[in-house]
């Protein structure tokens, strides 16, 4: 659903009144994308010339059905947005990102430093296997002492890290959302043969307990860490000491040994 001109004018007339020194209006989210329904979120981020007045504001317009809508702004220089360093989203399980913008208005000057596309392509992340590993620990703890809301907590976390692991595994894919990211995931043709079932468990989008979490996350580092010491040449790690400890079969000792909190 496109957004309504006389909405987003009005969006911007308001941000020109309260920074005077204004360069641009970028529109973000759903709206930029040609997503957005009629009770979504209006993402703006201001462009000034120097600091903005505020970093942060928020309020509400109706919409053309006569429904509330939230605009949220964030405001920073120019200069800055144009400067920054892409980093991976933290959101987005370790795929590039393609982060949609739209210019929706600009001055002369805003126009040439920004362009007329503003879009942004974030990296990939980097696997990260020692915090994988990290975090089944915690599920393991979680699971001895009966901590039912860290084993819950952690084992989504593993799942995300698992997600981020075999990535490199995979067809390069550019996701614009979290749901996109999660769906790409859970649709792996290359993966342990148990991911898709355990990640959905260990995430949270199945209905169990707790026990039935425990035991997903178990097979899931099992079948994970099996999985990247057979492929292991196909993909280095940042951390060399945790890439021979995978080869050598110190991680799978490790996960493997009996937790001090266990009864």
């Amino acid at each position: 659903m496109a957004l309504d001109r006389d909405l987003l004018d009005r969006v911007t007339e308001r941000l020109r009144a309260a920074e005077p020194t204004l360069q641009a209006v970028v529109l973000c989210g759903s709206h930029a994308r040609g997503e957005g329904a009629p009770f979504s979120d209006i993402d703006i981020i201001a462009l000034t010339d120097g600091p903005p007045k505020r970093q942060e504001r928020t309020w509400f317009e109706i919409g053309m059905e006569g429904q509330m809508l939230h605009v949220s702004v964030g405001a920073e220089s120019l200069e800055d947005f144009d400067e920054a360093e892409t980093e991976a989203a933290n959101w987005a399980l370790g795929f590039p990102v393609e982060d949609t913008m739209q210019l929706a208005w600009a001055t002369t000057r805003g126009r040439t430093v920004i362009g007329d596309d503003p879009s942004e392509w974030l990296p990939a992340g980097t696997p990260e296997l020692e915090d994988f590993v990290e975090f089944y620990m915690k599920v393991r703890r979680a699971e001895a002492t009966n901590d039912r809301l860290l084993l819950r907590w952690a084992a989504r976390n593993l799942a995300e890290y698992a997600a981020g692991l075999l990535r490199p595994f995979n067809s390069v894919v550019n996701v614009r959302t979290p749901i996109e990211a999660l769906k790409v995931a859970l649709s792996f043709e290359t993966a342990p043969e148990h991911f898709r079932h355990d990640a959905e468990l260990c995430m949270g989008l199945s209905a169990t307990l707790e026990p039935q979490i425990a035991q997903a996350a178990t097979r899931l580092v099992a079948e994970t860490l099996r999985f990247l010491r057979e492929r292991l040449s196909a993909e280095a790690f940042a951390n060399d000491d945790i890439r021979a400890a995978l080869l050598d079969g110190t991680l799978e000792a490790y996960v493997s040994s009996p937790h001090p909190a266990a009864p």
